[in-house]
């Protein structure tokens, strides 16, 4: 069967984007204010419309929630440009992807250990997508690369780690995991990840750290994946208000 979102006794004017065991959903929705069609995100329950989320008073779209409640998506700000966004206890903080070229970052999934996923752009949103997740226990982002494509997404991603993967080769399912360890017969190696540890504030150090997936240890001889540099993650914290 099938239930109708409501808000009170209306259908909602939006969309449903993600969903949590206790029956937490989120997603969008769009009214009408001053003449003008604006979106919000929003949190409901048990097929109800509970509340809008205020992000940065910006027009915005949930994407994920998980099990504690913490919802993550991304918001419009003055300029048209996307920026993802981690909303947890009423406390809603900015996430960029920290790549100089970056100019949209939006939020796509988050697991129960704070594993988030998401895509990158750059050159106004008009160039190649690209995937990531972001550990929020050690504020490191990581790329997910798919060898051959050029544009990549990361969608949802599950407690086992597992992330669900649209690229312009084909769909995939990443696993952080040997390949014999994966689901599927056909798992493949991915190329060696660089984790990006990023903290707020310009000028301040940012460390580069290598991981390598499919081995059990490192390459006896690798390079150096520590640097010293400007890159930043931009990230800003206010209280969290319903409307």
């Amino acid at each position: 069967m099938f239930s109708t979102i409501k808000k009170g006794a209306t259908p909602l004017d939006g969309v449903a984007r993600g969903i949590n065991k206790s029956g937490e959903f989120t997603g969008a929705y769009c009214e009408i204010v001053g003449g003008n069609h604006v979106c919000h995100g929003y949190l409901g329950k048990n097929a109800i419309w509970r509340h809008g989320l205020s992000i940065f008073n910006s027009p915005s779209a949930g994407a994920g929630v998980n099990d504690s409640g913490v919802v993550v998506g991304s918001f419009k700000d003055s300029n048209g440009y996307y920026h993802g966004f981690i909303l947890n206890n009423g406390t809603t903080t900015r996430v960029d992807f920290p790549d100089p070229t970056e100019q949209m970052t939006i939020l796509e999934g988050i697991n129960d250990s704070g594993l988030v996923t998401g895509v990158w752009y750059d050159n106004n949103g008009s160039g190649p997508s690209h995937a990531f997740k972001l550990d929020t226990t050690t504020n490191t982002f990581t790329p997910i690369e798919v060898k051959g494509s050029t544009s990549q997404v990361a969608w949802g991603v599950n407690n086992a780690g597992l992330v669900a993967i649209q690229a312009d080769t084909s769909s995939y399912i990443y696993c952080p995991r040997k390949p014999t360890k994966c689901p599927g017969t056909n798992a493949f190696e991915v190329p060696d990840e660089r984790g990006i540890t990023a903290r707020s504030g310009v000028g301040v150090e940012t460390r580069f750290g290598c991981s390598w997936l499919g081995r059990l240890s490192p390459p006896a001889k690798h390079r150096r994946c520590r640097v010293t540099g400007n890159w930043h993650l931009f990230r800003r914290t206010v209280p969290h208000s319903n409307p």
